[in-house]
């Protein structure tokens, strides 16, 4: 493993039609647990990498310290390997999405964008809209733009912490890379991750599935505690 000046980098055995730049979901599987990961791919000479943010490599930090504390006495004896998978890289699961845009173009944009890889995706046209619907209709994410004028991103944030784990969605936010600092703060707010916008289609499934592939990761975790 590599650091680079912003990104974290891992160097698995990738497919071989793979471009700089692109955007995939990387799995990492250790013993018979699996998380999933948005990964971007960087072309080094003669090779590709993959990069991680900051983010996203600390919560592969945090996924290796749950499954090493959750492992057997005779395994933590022996040294565990993480593994990537090519067959994992790009894999894309099903759900359901709504979308809470603050200019109507954006919304359209991320919903096409999110269909057109299988999703149901669903535009909401303000924050009262978002919470009925989420209530009403078994959610997997929303995407929320921080800068929707009705309400707050925290307050919206912190209604739909307010619904019971078992039904709550994970939340994405759009940050503006102007001020990319907002970040930390969607975060705060209660957000599971955010995204910079402008932003590249791959960027924006992978992120999604991610969140799709943690949420039932964790609950098969939950489950099995």
């Amino acid at each position: 493993m590599d650091r680079g000046e912003r990104d974290r980098e891992l160097c698995p055995v990738l497919p071989s039609d793979l471009r700089d730049g692109e955007w995939l979901t990387l799995t990492v599987r250790i013993g018979a647990t699996t998380t999933r990961l948005p990964a971007r791919a960087r072309e080094l000479g003669d090779s590709m990498s993959l990069s991680l943010s900051e983010r996203d490599w600390a919560k592969l930090g945090c996924f290796s310290k749950r499954c090493h504390s959750q492992a057997d006495e005779d395994h933590k004896s022996r040294s565990q390997k993480l593994e990537h998978p090519p067959s994992g890289v790009t894999a894309i699961v099903r759900g359901r999405v709504f979308v809470l845009a603050a200019e109507t173009c954006l919304a359209k944009v991320i919903s096409a964008t999110l269909a057109s890889a299988g999703f149901d995706a669903i535009i909401s046209t303000s924050a009262d809209d978002l919470i009925a619907g989420v209530q009403l209709q078994p959610t997997n994410v929303v995407i929320l733009d921080g800068q929707v004028p009705d309400t707050s991103s925290a307050t919206l944030c912190q209604k739909l912490r307010e619904i019971p784990p078992k039904h709550r969605p994970s939340v994405l936010m759009l940050v503006s890379c102007c001020s990319p600092s907002d970040g930390a703060k969607a975060l705060i707010f209660g957000a599971d991750d955010f995204l910079l916008t402008p932003f590249r289609r791959q960027e924006l499934l992978a992120r999604v599935t991610s969140l799709l592939h943690r949420a039932q990761s964790e609950s098969e975790f939950i489950g099995a505690a």
